[in-house]
């Protein structure tokens, strides 16, 4: 059985304090394989948003990875044209290069924001989302991923989890996103995901803030492709 943290959209800046401290206590308390945070770590990509974020993400436990979201560039400034996620690399490293490999699984991060786009993921809208990405090329990608026989592409934006198959390929790739641990609450409370796989199915558990503690909101359990010849696969995409 794998298990995986999904947390997204903290927006150092705007967080969500007790839950954001709430939440690292979690990944603490419970045993992970893999923990992915999907973007938008910062509000407006300040130094002084960023030296926040650094500081809770250095303190959560590994495996661990990390990829940028559009708000991860600085909002107001030249340096979003000319170097839209030298803030971003100086505290994480170099922006959507991410990956992680362990026996039956393997997951890579790929960063689709942009410093002139200011849509972004998930791939494929969210069907009754709150609010729109319409991703320039989000379907076509998707699309790929699916019919190379990833099981998750995992991603935030929309602040409010979800979890729908892609309508591609065998239809065994599903779409699964976060909500968010900062105050930009968009119908939610703030929380996370805990996924289990395991060689038939994948369990996807919405974990919601209550203002003292998570508790389980939703799930979803779905089907599971027959495991790949190498490593089960996961996509963390923003």
């Amino acid at each position: 059985m794998l298990r995986l943290l999904h947390m997204t959209d903290i927006h150092f800046g705007a967080e969500n304090t007790l839950a954001a401290a709430a939440a690292a206590d979690y990944a603490h308390g419970e045993p992970f394989d893999l923990l992915v945070l999907s973007g938008d770590i910062t509000q407006d990509g300040r130094p002084i948003e960023f030296e926040a974020a650094a500081r809770w993400y250095r303190a959560l436990p590994g495996p661990k990875m990390v990829t940028p979201g559009n708000h991860d560039m600085p909002q107001a400034h030249l340096a979003r044209l000319f170097d839209p996620f030298g803030r971003y690399e100086k505290r994480f490293g170099p922006a959507g290069s991410a990956w992680f490999d362990a026996p039956g699984l393997a997951v890579r991060a790929f960063n689709t924001a942009r410093g002139i786009q200011f849509r972004h993921h998930p791939l494929v809208e969210v069907p009754h989302g709150p609010m729109t990405g319409r991703v320039i090329g989000g379907p076509a990608g998707a699309r790929l991923l699916a019919e190379a026989g990833v099981d998750l592409i995992l991603s935030g934006h929309v602040h409010t989890p979800f979890a729908f198959p892609l309508p591609y390929a065998d239809g065994l790739t599903w779409s699964v996103g976060a909500a968010t641990l900062s105050l930009r609450e968009r119908g939610t409370p703030a929380g996370f995901n805990v996924i289990e796989a395991g060689p038939d199915g994948v369990l996807v558990k919405a974990m919601g803030w209550t203002g003292s503690r998570f508790e389980p909101s939703r799930t979803w359990a779905f089907d599971r492709r027959a495991a790949q010849p190498q490593n089960a696969q996961a996509a963390a995409s923003r």
